[in-house]
């Protein structure tokens, strides 16, 4: 069981390896309550504990230098699509010429938790057409492993390792953070179930941090009649 653990908080996201070993916990006690099992081998195996990780995340700068040397027109796309939506790797994989409606700019995905619809920005206005003129009607990046090559390759040519999918969609979340936008506007773009998942965006930024310390105001009052100064005789 440790092994397995270790396999898979390699393979993905803390997060997302310890619920994998919460469900087959759960698992295991409905086989003990059932007879099939005399003990949980998961209870045996000790959790790793404490703060997440750091995410990796790249600023539209160091996102634009990285560009500058991608010289392949494709995967330049690949990149700044990412960017400018946030969508997760295998919701890459299952994006079809079908989910994007040009005419009233917007994107159908189909998610992690749930499916929803992001609004294509103007960051994306001369990128998407490129991309379904690529696609032929077809699947508009290829599968997850296709993926995954072709942000290996960029990361080599660029020398930068959080040129990835991932990372910049963790670019995606900050920079929408330092922007200003509510959180749950965030949330919805980023496809959360939860919002603590989106709040750490809004904690990891400087920017957002002092935004909402400024934006704590209140009205101007007049001053009292018993504070005012009484008038010279």
């Amino acid at each position: 069981m440790r092994a397995l653990l270790n396999k898979r908080l390699r393979a993905t996201s803390p997060e997302t390896a310890l619920k994998q070993i919460g469900t087959l916990r759960r698992l295991f006690r409905l086989a003990i309550r059932e007879g099939h099992l005399k003990t949980n081998p998961v209870d045996a195996v000790k959790l790793p504990q404490g703060r997440p990780k750091p995410y990796d995340f790249m600023t539209p700068a160091e996102v634009a230098k990285c560009l500058a040397k991608i010289t392949d027109q494709a995967d330049a796309d690949l990149v700044r699509f990412v960017f400018h939506t946030g969508f997760r790797r295998e919701e890459l994989a299952r994006l079809t010429a079908d989910d994007v409606d040009l005419a009233a700019g917007t994107i159908r995905i189909v998610g992690k938790t749930a499916n929803r619809v992001a609004r294509i920005g103007k960051g994306l206005a001369d990128v998407v057409p490129r991309i379904l003129l690529r696609a032929g009607g077809g699947s508009l990046f290829g599968n997850a492993d296709r993926i995954g090559y072709r942000f290996a390759k960029m990361k080599k040519a660029t020398g930068e390792r959080r040129l990835y999918a991932h990372a910049l969609r963790h670019s995606f979340g900050t920079a929408m953070a330092e922007a200003g936008v509510p959180v749950h506007e965030l949330q919805r773009a980023m496809g959360h179930k939860t919002l603590s998942m989106t709040m750490r965006y809004v904690h990891g930024s400087p920017k957002g941090a002092q935004a909402a310390v400024d934006a704590l105001t209140l009205p101007h009052a007049p001053p009292s009649e018993e504070s005012q100064p009484e008038a010279a005789t």
